[in-house]
């Protein structure tokens, strides 16, 4: 009540979900995210995306790819149709699974006098890099829709000279969730998982139904799906024990807080020697011992 936005949030729990589509996938899993609360525009989706690429780099050290999609291309397009919900709804389900062949059998009867129909029966295919803008702008069949390619394009650039480029996707097809997200959405994959490891977006009207009318963005990491990707590569984070002589304690822990930044488990010996180190290190399976002295000296075990 009493807070001055924009506010960020921050969680890790546990979530429970059900579905009858959830395909043997267990319906609880350990869920964290963030939320910015208060703040619309270019660079409150700017931070959330680009803090979305840092949370994959984070979490998996592996390959990983980023979709970023904007719902105002998709909902000025279904806002012009005269089709039933039944129908809008088929049509949602069809271009978030990419099944083109039932898409096109939907739309084409009414194709030829519709251009929001012509595209839609495209928009599973508006799938790629920054080329993909120039495809959507081409059967664009509105003003607003070619705002949010336009703002979309926008942010992409940003990312991109920030040396994202690699890393990010475009996909105009992301509308599952359509009435939650309002604006810029995305969604995260690593390398070893078929689950989507990250998703969120902008939902300006959702706290309005809560007494507090405020644009928000925020994300969710799905941390179990996180970890079996990584078992699955065997990758293994690095794990180091930090073992440091008398009057060398000071840059012991700084090194501490250089290597816990860098995304390395690391613990501070508590043994005299460096033998009972290295053995207390070997025991507990560590990859590393690092000892400090008059000599920096990095031992792999």
């Amino acid at each position: 009540k009493n807070f001055v936005p924009p506010i960020r949030l921050y969680y890790n729990q546990k979530v429970y979900r059900m579905s009858p589509s959830m395909s043997g996938r267990s319906g609880e899993f350990t869920q964290c995210g963030i939320e910015l609360i208060g703040a619309g525009g270019r660079k409150a989706d700017l931070e959330m995306a680009a803090t979305a690429v840092t949370a994959l780099k984070s979490a998996a050290k592996i390959d990983f790819r980023l979709e970023l999609g904007h719902v105002g291309f998709y909902k000025s397009i279904i806002d012009d149709l005269p089709f039933e919900a039944g129908v809008i709804e088929q049509i949602r389900g069809f271009i978030e699974a990419k099944n083109y062949a039932a898409l096109h059998d939907l739309l084409a009867p009414s194709a030829e006098d519709s251009a929001c129909c012509r595209a839609l029966m495209v928009l599973p295919r508006l799938f790629g890099g920054g080329e993909v803008f120039e495809q959507a702008l081409a059967v664009a069949p509105n003003e607003a829709s070619s705002r949010a390619i336009c703002y979309l394009s926008g942010l992409y650039d940003e990312l991109c000279a920030m040396g994202l480029r690699d890393h990010i996707l475009i996909d105009f097809g992301l509308v599952s969730q359509i009435d939650y997200y309002s604006g810029v959405v995305f969604r995260g994959f690593v390398q070893g998982s078929g689950e989507t490891i990250l998703s969120g977006g902008r939902y300006d009207s959702l706290l309005s139904a809560f007494g507090a009318d405020l644009p928000a963005t925020g994300f969710a990491v799905n941390v179990d799906a996180v970890a079996k990707a990584v078992e699955y590569t065997g990758l293994k984070r690095e794990t180091v024990l930090l073992h440091y002589e008398k009057g060398y304690e000071k840059a012991a822990f700084e090194r501490r807080e250089q290597l816990i930044a860098s995304g390395t488990v690391c613990e501070m010996s508590v043994f005299e020697t460096e033998e009972e180190a290295e053995s207390y290190a070997r025991l507990r399976g560590m990859s590393r011992l690092d000892s400090i002295g008059a000599q920096y000296r990095i031992r792999e075990l």
